[in-house]
């Protein structure tokens, strides 16, 4: 009779420590890769293929554990479609919920290249031929506010950032405002220019 009890002791131990076992692979698990990292889900890719994915990207330790939680939390069939930011300390139930929400997509970018010569007027219409807000960073350039020319010293008194917005290519987020597309003008023309030549074109008043 006592051994009978004990091996059920024993049985129940063991299943019992299976199902912590379990419930901490499912909710609390992190993947091998410990850093952040981007990952895309393309459109057509079923819950499988994502789970797949996640598991050979590091950022989840099994991707069967992550298929059960989305099963068993109603998220199948609920992932959007985009580029995500995932830090691979994040728990399974984190990185399902990240990847159904779409204010967490990373926005997508648009290269628009100014060439040398272009005034901010051609640089406006570029922008607004590309979806982005072309009239408003016109205005900007025209009556520059406090920010962003008041984050350069030598901006400070200027009353048109005409002649100051470096002519090259660039990225912009899709949803970036105008004072944004201004200050990383801006923001190269500091990088390019060492503080001479930027003294010589604020005397000349053209870049």
């Amino acid at each position: 009779m006592a051994k009978k009890i004990i091996i059920i002791l024993v049985a129940f131990a063991a299943l019992l420590g299976g199902i912590f076992y379990f419930r901490y692979q499912v909710y609390y698990s992190h993947g091998s890769y410990k850093q952040e990292k981007k990952f895309e889900i393309t459109k057509g890719e079923g819950n499988s293929q994502i789970a797949a994915n996640l598991k050979r990207e590091g950022l989840i330790s099994s991707n069967w554990y992550f298929y059960y939680y989305i099963h068993t939390h109603g998220l199948l069939n609920k992932f959007l479609p985009g580029k995500y930011q995932i830090n691979g300390n994040m728990s399974i139930p984190e990185i399902a919920l990240r990847l159904t929400q779409k204010e967490n997509i990373i926005p997508g970018y648009v290269k628009i290249t100014f060439p040398e010569g272009w005034d901010s007027k051609k640089m406006a219409e570029r922008l607004s031929a590309n979806g982005l807000p072309g009239e408003i960073f016109l205005k900007i350039v025209q009556s520059p506010p406090k920010s962003p020319s008041g984050d350069f010293e030598y901006l400070k008194n200027v009353k048109s950032l005409e002649g100051y917005l470096f002519p090259d290519t660039y990225f912009f987020a899709k949803d970036i405002k105008a004072e944004g597309i201004a200050q990383k003008m801006l923001d190269n023309f500091d990088q390019k220019l060492n503080a001479e030549m930027q003294e010589a074109v604020i005397s000349q008043g053209k870049s």
